[in-house]
């Protein structure tokens, strides 16, 4: 994961942030979307961290379960000041121990 600076991709699900005809809509910001799925090179971003490890699941230990629900803290080093817009994620999917087949989104 990595965290970004994007004009473009606040800008996908806020309202004006400024009067409207007259009428300040900024308060129907809360009903944004706090997801949104898109390709990274569809908009100018700016990166602000490094990648991270946000989350990794061991699949192959049936005697530890995935846990359905919980929380991980992390300590993202920051690479450039700005405003976080946004937390792009991709995974890598290794589906034999041995590393050899992979499946990425990266």
């Amino acid at each position: 994961a990595k965290c970004v600076e994007s004009a473009d991709i606040w800008g996908l699900h806020r309202l004006a942030d400024r009067p409207v005809a007259g009428f300040d809509v900024s308060a129907w910001n809360v009903f944004g979307r706090n997801r949104w799925s898109c390709r990274e090179p569809e908009h100018v971003i700016r990166d602000l961290t490094s990648p991270f490890a946000a989350l990794s699941i061991d699949w192959s230990d049936s005697d530890r379960p995935v846990p359905l629900s919980g929380q991980e803290v992390h300590s993202v080093p920051v690479t450039c000041n700005g405003d976080v817009h946004a937390v792009i994620f991709w995974y890598d999917l290794h589906l034999d121990v041995q590393g050899s087949i992979r499946v990425s989104t990266a």
